[in-house]
């Protein structure tokens, strides 16, 4: 899908806006020639539209069932879709440093020469079973460094 936009204030000036492999591909162009382009990752998506949708004068004493409420109700909702993704993303980046501070625990316990797994480049190598105490352990670590440093 397509869509092109017409300035206001330049009849040969244009915005292109359409996906392509990378993700949302924008282009200005002038007189048929693109000036200047980029393309965005997907997941900028719903931030691209909210940066466009909170330039809008859109007031909350609107008529329910108008252009303007739905429009009001558009933004809000990329709002809120914008602080989830930002949400999932923190809790995923804290989620993977937990789980290197796992993993440089477990591999620290590794001793050449004996029966044991590892040591591992990754945490999805340690066994499932073996995941949550390792977790568990990082966690802890964390809650002792925390106390003597404050100590």
């Amino acid at each position: 899908m397509s869509k092109t936009f017409k300035s206001v204030t330049d009849n040969e000036s244009e915005l292109d806006v359409r996906a392509n492999d990378c993700g949302v591909f924008i282009a200005f162009s002038r007189a048929g020639q693109i000036l200047q382009a980029s393309t965005f990752a997907p997941s900028d998506a719903a931030e691209l539209m909210l940066a466009i949708g909170d330039t809008l004068p859109v007031t909350d004493m609107v008529r329910e069932g108008s252009y303007e409420h739905f429009l009001g109700n558009a933004i809000h909702y990329l709002a809120k879709a914008v602080k989830a993704q930002e949400s999932e993303a923190a809790e995923a980046e804290a989620q993977a440093k937990l789980e290197a501070e796992a993993l440089d625990l477990f591999n620290a316990g590794v001793v050449e020469g004996e029966f044991q797994s590892g040591p591992y480049d990754s945490f999805a190598q340690i066994h499932d079973y073996a995941k949550p105490k390792w977790l568990a352990v990082a966690r802890r670590a964390r809650e002792i460094n925390k106390e003597e440093n404050n100590a």
